[in-house]
C-alpha cells in the first residue's frame, strides 16, 4: 500500500514588525507572539568591534562583557541573583557590527526584567576587581585559541585580508596584548562614545502588545540621553592581490584552509542573488565545493563557503580541513569551482535547490521569541526594510541562473584570493608554492607575520 501523497506546502507568513521611536531617538521594534507567556528583548547598539581603536582590538567586546559585572546600584552577584529571581536569562556581548544586552523572561516579569536590563545598559560601574577577573578569563581564552587550528586559520585569514589597520582584521576578542593593557578608563570611554539611543534599537518579540511595550520602553529607556554618530568603515588595508599565507603546525595530519577575499556589505542590493549563487557554490551539503572535495576526491569531511554579513564589506570565505597530503590539490579544486561558477550558469536543479534551501529555512528564524527578536534585529543593524522577511521568498524565487552568473562574475574575484593554510609546513609548503598562486608568507598562531617569511 502506497503512502498518501504529500500535501502542498503551507504558505510562508513571516512577520513585519511594528516600529515606533521614543523622543530620545531609540527605535523600538515589536513582533507579537502570544502563543506562550514569554518575552525576549534585545537592546542593540550600532557599535561593535568595527568601532575599536586601531591599537585596541577587542575593546568593544571587553566593554560589553563588563556591563553585567556591576552597576552603580548592583554588584555582579546582585545582577545574577536578580535575574535568577525573575527566572530571566540576561546576557551581554558584542559582535563585529553591534553590541547588545538581551533578556528573556516570563510575561509577568517583563517590567522587572527590563528595569534590570536598563540598569546594566545605562549604569555600568566597571569595577576594577571584576575587570581583572574578566581580563584573566579573556587572556586564558586567547591563549587556548592557539591550540585550535581552525581558530588560528580564522585569525590569519582576517589579518591577511583586512590588514592590521582595519577593525575587521581581528577577531572580536582582540589580541593578547590589547587585552592585557586595556584600562578601566578606556572601557568607560568606549561606552560613553558608542552607547547612544539614536544609534540603538530595542527589539522585542513575544507576549506583549504595542501599547504595553511603549509604556515599558518609555519607563525604562526614556531617560537615556546623548547623541552619537557611527563613523563610516575604513577601507580594507589588504593589498587585494592573490597570495598564500602558511601557519606552521608540525605533524598536524590535516591542513585547515581558509580561502577568500573582501566581499560586500549585507545591505548591498545584490545580496539576495549573491546568497543564492553562494548557496549553490558552498552553502549546502550538495553544493559544488563540498561535493567536489568530499564526494569526488575524498579530501575532507566537509567544505563550505559564505559571504559574511557585515555593515561594512564582509569577507567571502571558503572553509575546510583536508588531508595534509591533499592540501595543494584541494586548493586547486576550490579555485576550479570558483572559476566554474564564474563561467557557466547554474543548472535548473541547482537553482531550485539553492532557492528552496533559503526560503524553507526562513520559518526557523521565528520559531521562538529569542530567534524572532534576533532576526528582526538584523533589519535595524543592516538598514533593511521592515517588510524584508515578508517579501524575501518572492525575491529569492525571482533570482535566475543569469542573475547568479552575473553576481558570480562580479563578486567572486579569483585574482584577489588569499589562501591561508594551517598545517605542517614541511609537508605542504613546497606543493603550495608550486601552484604559482602568488607570494608565500608565513604567520604565527595569532595571525601576525612570522619571522623568516619566504616569498614564492
Amino acid at each position: 500500500m502506497l503512502p498518501p501523497a504529500a500535501g502542498a506546502a503551507s504558505p510562508l507568513r513571516l512577520p513585519t514588525p511594528e516600529v515606533f521611536t521614543l523622543p530620545n531617538g531609540l527605535k523600538v521594534y515589536l513582533v507579537e507572539q502570544h502563543n506562550l507567556p514569554l518575552v525576549s528583548a534585545n537592546v542593540i547598539i550600532l557599535g561593535g568591534s568595527d568601532r575599536n581603536p586601531v591599537h585596541r582590538p577587542g575593546l568593544s567586546s571587553f566593554t560589553a562583557e563588563m556591563l553585567d559585572e556591576g552597576t552603580r546600584k548592583r554588584s555582579t552577584m546582585d545582577i545574577a541573583r536578580a535575574a535568577e529571581k525573575l527566572g530571566a536569562r540576561l546576557s551581554t556581548g558584542s559582535t563585529v557590527d553591534y553590541s547588545y544586552v538581551s533578556v528573556r523572561t516570563l510575561k509577568r516579569n517583563v517590567d522587572a526584567a527590563l528595569e534590570l536590563t536598563a540598569d546594566v545598559l545605562l549604569s555600568p560601574a566597571f569595577p576594577e576587581a571584576e575587570i581583572e577577573r574578566v581580563r584573566h578569563d579573556r587572556l586564558t581564552g586567547i591563549i587556548q585559541q592557539r591550540d585550535d587550528p581552525s581558530t588560528v586559520a580564522g585569525k590569519a585569514f582576517l589579518r591577511a585580508v583586512y590588514g592590521a589597520e582595519h577593525p575587521y582584521g581581528f577577531p572580536e576578542i582582540g589580541t593578547e596584548g590589547s587585552n592585557r593593557v586595556a584600562t578601566k578608563a578606556e572601557l568607560e570611554a568606549f561606552w560613553r562614545a558608542v552607547y547612544f539611543p539614536r544609534d540603538a534599537a530595542l527589539v522585542v518579540a513575544g507576549d506583549v502588545t504595542g501599547g504595553e511595550l511603549r509604556d515599558l520602553a518609555e519607563k525604562h529607556f526614556g531617560s537615556w540621553a546623548g547623541t552619537g554618530g557611527a563613523p563610516g568603515q575604513p577601507p580594507p588595508a589588504s593589498a587585494r592581490a592573490r597570495r598564500v599565507v602558511v601557519v606552521d603546525r608540525p605533524e598536524l595530519p590535516q591542513t585547515v584552509l581558509r580561502i577568500g577575499h573582501v566581499g560586500v556589505p549585507r545591505s548591498h542590493p545584490d545580496f539576495i542573488p549573491i546568497d543564492v549563487m553562494n548557496t549553490a557554490l558552498g552553502g549546502l551539503f550538495s553544493s559544488r565545493i563540498n561535493l567536489n572535495l568530499r564526494e569526488v576526491h575524498g579530501y575532507t569531511y566537509g567544505a563550505s563557503s559564505a559571504f559574511a554579513s557585515r555593515r561594512g564589506a564582509g569577507p567571502f570565505i571558503v572553509a575546510t580541513s583536508v588531508r595534509a597530503d591533499a592540501t595543494a590539490a584541494a586548493v586547486t579544486e576550490i579555485l576550479r569551482e570558483i572559476e566554474r561558477m564564474r563561467t557557466g550558469e547554474l543548472t535548473a536543479a541547482e537553482l531550485v535547490t539553492a532557492r528552496e534551501s533559503i526560503t524553507r529555512s526562513l520559518p526557523g528564524r521565528f520559531e521562538t521569541t529569542s530567534q524572532a527578536a534576533s532576526s528582526i534585529g538584523k533589519l535595524f543593524v543592516h538598514n533593511l526594510p521592515l517588510d524584508y522577511y515578508r517579501t524575501l521568498p518572492e525575491r529569492v524565487d525571482a533570482v535566475t541562473a543569469a542573475d547568479a552568473l552575473r553576481v558570480a562574475r562580479q563578486f567572486l574575484k579569483p585574482h584577489e584570493l588569499v589562501i591561508v593554510a594551517v598545517g605542517d609546513r614541511e609537508r605542504i609548503l613546497r606543493d603550495l608554492e608550486a601552484l604559482g598562486l602568488g607570494p608565500t608568507e608565513e604567520a604565527d598562531p595569532d595571525g601576525e607575520p612570522a619571522a623568516g617569511t619566504s616569498n614564492g
